[in-house]
């Protein structure tokens, strides 16, 4: 028989806001006095409501929001790698708490001990306003009656509850509570980890569950690692790769390394996680740092540059064209035309060409190759936005290849590379003219070749050959790309055919 409500059934209140990136955490522990060991286990039992107090009429508001809280409460000892049985031991969650809409959830105690704990995070899912606030309220009571029919709207009750039945503790913690723990060992050597989210995220809400598995991790291997992000790129994600790289390194070197010196650590590795558009964030990052701030890399070793489903080759091949269209008039801000691939701008510069073709090159290639390790994930499928072959570089970069085989030769390749002011550019050769073909890279067309052999077949054979395969061109998938690039392909995809045969 249900029980009626009554004014001790409700045991804990309190009421907040989260902005974007934000995020409360309860820590609640209840230990029963020995006289309630007794109760039935259904009995046996706290509950927990979260409501989001905003008014129903911003539902519909996603422009500004949306005003939605993402909502879960878990057992404190609870491991996602170990399977549970009993639901009891099952986490509740709910990822979209709309406005006037209310969470509830069982609190169990169903396991041996004097005490028990729970986690409860609250969650802001805002993504465009920096100023917008979601107003929640936590209530924690004996029966679900009880915290359903809670009206009170003063502040928190006071802390610790004891009666007859127990005695209830709950922590709360903040965003940079969390981000800020745990307290590294100044005696020891630093491993520095700087997480950076993708488009429409944050680092403090969206990259927290990243920093809690490394930090698992380093506590179980006895590593003495910090994680930290920087938290000035929400809401601002669509500005561009250039404008979001600039002002996470300059975050990094005047502020974040700064105040880590300043606890006393002396020798500091440093490591680079990025998801998403957060992988080509970085990287404009750690170039930016590398001409910039010359010794940087000396004084700090960098350790690994890792890539979570990123779009290192952009989006402008893995959808429809119309996406492209949607991404180079603005849809996602210049972020969106950088992972299009537009290289045709307004104002029409001279050897101008993407971001994101000119980004490991030249002095971005010299900041990357500093790092010991280089590792890219990539979701194999069911990544709609992401697909495999870009986040994975799966694909034949002919051009690539050839500049690859010159850097295994020890030639040099980046001769005419630099870093402007206004972003990454490439000053490319012009292309052939030679009605036989692209020349080769490693001399020109009346060079000696006597003894190229089977390379000498290959260019008299490959030369008749290319009028024929321009038609194809459309379904080589090279109707956008410059006509040097297009040469080049061919050039290569002929040579390979050849090959073949001849094997």
């Amino acid at each position: 028989m249900p029980t009626s409500p009554r004014s001790n059934d409700v045991l804990y209140r309190h009421r907040d806001a989260v902005k974007v990136g934000e995020l409360f955490r309860y820590e609640i522990t209840y230990t029963p006095s020995p006289s309630t060991t007794n109760i039935p286990d259904g009995n046996y039992s706290l509950w927990l409501k979260v409501r989001n107090l905003e008014s129903v009429a911003l539902r519909a508001a996603y422009l500004a929001g949306p005003y939605i809280l993402y909502v879960d409460v878990r057992p404190d000892d609870y491991d996602q790698n170990v399977k549970a049985y009993s639901s009891a031991d099952q986490p509740s969650f709910e990822p979209q708490l709309k406005a006037a809409q209310s969470f509830y959830a069982q609190l169990f105690m169903n396991k041996a001990g004097t005490s028990h704990k729970w986690v409860v995070d609250v969650v802001s899912q805002v993504i465009f306003s920096p100023s917008a606030k979601i107003q929640y309220e936590v209530v924690i009571g004996r029966t679900k009656e009880g915290v359903h029919n809670h009206s009170d709207t003063s502040d928190s009750l006071g802390l610790p509850i004891t009666d007859a039945q127990g005695s209830l503790e709950v922590r709360r913690l903040d965003t940079l509570d969390l981000w800020h723990s745990p307290v590294p060992d100044i005696a020891r050597p630093l491993h520095l980890v700087i997480v950076t989210h993708g488009l429409h995220s944050n680092t403090g809400a969206d990259m927290l569950y990243v920093k809690e598995k490394i930090d698992e991790m380093a506590a179980k291997t006895g590593q003495n690692m910090v994680v930290r992000g920087y938290f000035g790129n929400a809401c601002k994600t669509e500005k561009g790769i250039k404008y979001l790289g600039i002002r996470m390194a300059e975050h990094i070197v005047k502020s974040l390394l700064p105040s880590i010196r300043h606890s006393g650590v002396n020798k500091i590795k440093i490591s680079f996680i990025g998801h998403s558009l957060g992988g080509l964030v970085q990287a404009y990052a750690v170039a930016y740092i590398q001409k910039h701030y010359i010794d940087f890399f000396k004084e700090y070793e960098p350790e690994n540059f890792i890539c979570l489903a990123t779009p290192l080759l952009g989006l402008s091949n893995e959808n429809p064209k119309y996406v492209k269209f949607v991404l180079d008039v603005g849809f996602a801000g210049k972020s969106g035309r950088d992972l299009g691939l537009t290289w045709k701008l307004s104002h029409l510069k001279k050897n101008h060409y993407p971001i994101l073709q000119i980004l490991p090159t030249g002095v971005g290639h010299d900041a990357l190759i500093l790092f010991k390790h280089h590792t890219t994930y990539a979701n194999a499928v069911n990544d709609g936005i992401v697909p495999l072959r870009t986040s994975s570089i799966l694909y034949l970069d002919w051009k690539g290849i050839s500049k690859a085989s010159m850097a295994k030769r020890g030639e040099s390749f980046n001769n005419n590379t630099k870093l402007t002011g206004d972003s990454f550019t490439e000053e490319v050769p012009e292309d052939p003219k030679s009605s036989g073909g692209p020349q080769s890279e490693e001399g020109s067309s009346n060079q000696d070749t006597s003894n190229s052999g089977p390379i000498d077949f290959l260019n008299q054979v490959s030369s008749p050959l290319m009028s024929f395969f321009h038609s194809w061109r459309l379904k080589l998938g090279l109707r956008n790309e410059p006509k040097y690039i297009k040469e080049r392909k061919l050039w290569w995809i002929l040579r390979m055919l050849i090959v073949m045969m001849i094997n």
